[in-house]
């Protein structure tokens, strides 16, 4: 029932993309009613496609860059919900392909596969048995539960750095949300760009082992005067109440700088 919901969420909204004139450029990503795999598989396809074509500019950051797609995709949708993140990280791993393939031809994989088109990329993430676990977040409209109660926990703040997090998720996902156990994190790491999303929210995203997706955190509004002093490059170390990990990267929420 959630991922017919959601689905039908998505279908509101490319129709009403349709209808509206300044949206052309993107009319054809239409949803797959019936396979949220389908669905997130043209997304990464047609972002991808956008970004060759130049409909999403390579001189700006990329959050700011996707913006005009990703307020059209999620309209309408809670962003503190697995499923907008899930369309977010989808849009910004396919915009950011296309970047790099219109830039140097090809983009290079963790595993040194070697990607020169849109559709390789969709074959490669489909090879590797990743799209299961990227289209799951779209049927749950509901806001992330990972984050339980941390029973017998003597702690309430993990401790790591950006690229110890990002290694600790990528070798064993439920292993690393066991450790963290309901947590508040406290991650360390250099400051890659400061950004906004669509609704004016800030994003930090902080370098780790992940080429393409960066580490992601969410800020709180209250952080927006220290976020206009970071620079790139800077190491920083923000707090989050919640921690999730989205197509390759850690994601953190409602996060503070510390």
């Amino acid at each position: 029932m959630k991922n017919i919901i959601v689905l039908s969420l998505l279908a509101s909204t490319f129709a009403a993309m349709a209808n509206n004139p300044q949206s052309l450029s993107f009319g054809h990503l239409q949803p797959y009613r019936n396979s949220a795999e389908n669905y997130i598989g043209n997304l990464f396809n047609a972002t991808c496609e956008l970004a060759l074509k130049g409909d999403i500019k390579a001189n700006v950051e990329i959050e700011k860059a996707i913006s005009g797609v990703l307020a059209q995709v999620t309209q309408g949708m809670n962003k503190e919900t697995t499923a907008y993140s899930t369309i977010h990280d989808s849009v910004m791993l396919g915009a950011a392909v296309g970047l790099n393939i219109k830039e140097k031809g090809a983009t290079i994989t963790k595993d040194k596969v070697t990607i020169h088109t849109c559709p390789e990329f969709l074959n490669y993430i489909n090879q590797k048995g990743l799209m299961p676990g990227l289209a799951a977040g779209l049927t749950n409209p509901e806001p992330s539960t990972r984050t339980k109660s941390a029973a017998g926990s003597s702690e309430s703040v993990y401790r790591t750095s950006a690229k110890s997090l990002a290694a600790m998720y990528d070798e064993n996902e439920v292993a690393a949300d066991e450790k963290i156990a309901g947590r508040k994190v406290e991650v360390t790491g250099v400051v890659q760009s400061i950004d906004k999303d669509f609704t004016g929210s800030v994003v930090v995203l902080l370098a780790d082992n992940n080429d393409f997706m960066p580490a992601r955190f969410g800020m709180e509004e209250t952080e927006k005067s220290k976020a206009a002093s970071l620079r790139k490059g800077q190491t920083t170390t923000i707090l989050c109440e919640r921690m999730t990990f989205l197509m390759g990267s850690p994601s953190g929420r409602s996060c503070k700088f510390n």
